[in-house]
């Protein structure tokens, strides 16, 4: 019996976000330029995507390019980190990284950043106990589905962001103090950035525009995780 062939990428990562955006299979037809029946093979996994067309999805429509193409997610890399999928508090400064106790919203919200950043405890998650990476946690509604409110988050600081790859979630500091977690698309603008939402209620949580002179900080978010162990 012939065996049945499969592809890496994850077609129901694919359908569930293009469903959560209202995005039909004419649409993306339309969009892409393809036929109908290839659109129905990328979405039941039985055509393989490439990095073009994976690119492509995601400047059109704000979706992972990474998780795509390789079918992993943002909190759950590798086989490693599926050990190690809770992380635990540690009171010790020399075990684990420092965990932050303060909000950053998925939506977006005024704060100032520094002004409370003194560690409440660390976070020993072992995929990510390294220098560069610190614990804060996610509030709101408008990443669902990758980034639920109360969701532990792990952020890198993006020293250099003259250019990063786009279609992926960052942590965004801008200009006049606003702070938020979202999806980075490529604008009709050049100017400009799209930050997308996850939560398919666009009227409560919209996607916004954003200069791209505004974001004075950037931020890769690295892993999240649900709970704690004491």
């Amino acid at each position: 019996m012939k065996e049945k062939k499969t592809y890496n990428q994850n077609s129901c990562y694919l359908k569930n976000e293009l469903k959560a955006k209202g995005i039909t299979q004419k649409q993306m037809q339309d969009d892409l330029g393809v036929s109908q029946q290839y659109v129905s093979s990328i979405l039941n996994n039985k055509t393989s995507i490439g990095k073009k067309m994976a690119k492509k999805l995601s400047e059109l429509y704000g979706l992972d390019e990474a998780i795509i193409l390789t079918g992993q997610t943002i909190n759950l890399n590798n086989e490693e980190d599926k050990q190690h999928s809770s992380g635990k508090v540690s009171y010790d400064q020399d075990i684990g990284r420092p965990f932050y106790n303060t909000d950053w919203t998925l939506g977006l919200d005024k704060n100032d950043f520094e002004e409370y950043k003194y560690p409440e405890f660390n976070i020993d998650f072992k995929p990510a106990n390294r220098d560069s990476i610190e614990w804060y946690r996610g509030r709101g509604q408008s990443m669902l589905g990758e980034i639920d409110s109360g969701d532990y988050i792990a952020l890198e600081e993006i020293l250099d962001f003259s250019w990063f790859p786009l279609g992926k979630i960052y942590g965004i500091i801008t200009k006049n103090g606003f702070r938020t977690i979202k999806r980075i698309i490529k604008s009709d603008d050049k100017d400009n950035y799209l930050l997308v939402s996850n939560n398919p209620d666009k009227k409560s949580h919209p996607d916004q525009e954003i200069p791209k002179n505004m974001i004075t900080r950037l931020f890769k978010i690295v892993y999240v995780i649900k709970d704690l162990d004491e």
